[in-house]
């Protein structure tokens, strides 16, 4: 068997096309931290800005509250620190992790700090996800099935 057969590849590309006074509202959520009306996509990708509905407790101990954020797709690992690279001299690139395997979450360096305690909602209208069968030269074929609900959002 080969690496991926027989299960799901992850989401690499989703479709985004909610308005954030909507959001607020299907997600009852209390205010806006860092948002901005995005413009609707069919083809979010890694490391684009997005829609996060956030729940977090206030400093001073005071009730939940749930805010919906704009924010960069994907995870700013602990370890990694902007500035010059001193090999190249040239602007380091931030990572770009944005999906983590479900049996590696809790152990894999760069997830299991932030994975209990910053998750996120993202609402999606769907997912793109690219089955890997081959063509009659046993070339893979590059067609993505869009993964959607009837109606409503599909979050994840």
């Amino acid at each position: 068997m080969t690496p991926g057969e027989g299960r799901l590849a992850m989401c690499g590309r989703y479709v985004s096309v909610a308005r954030l006074k909507d959001l607020l509202e299907h997600y009852d959520a209390a205010g806006v931290g860092h948002g901005m009306e995005l413009s609707p996509s069919h083809n979010v990708a890694p490391t684009n800005k997005i829609y996060a509905v956030v729940q977090r407790g206030q400093e001073d101990g005071a009730a939940v509250q749930r805010e919906v954020r704009t924010v960069r797709w994907g995870l700013v690992p602990a370890w990694w620190k902007p500035g010059i690279d001193p090999k190249t001299g040239k602007q380091k690139t931030m990572p770009t992790l944005h999906n983590a395997r479900a049996d590696k979450v809790r152990s894999a360096p760069s997830w299991r700090g932030p994975f209990p305690q910053r998750r996120a909602l993202i609402p999606a209208a769907g997912h793109y996800q690219w089955p890997a069968p081959k063509d009659d030269h046993g070339e893979p074929l590059k067609h993505p099935d869009h993964l959607h609900p009837a109606a409503g959002l599909l979050p994840f």
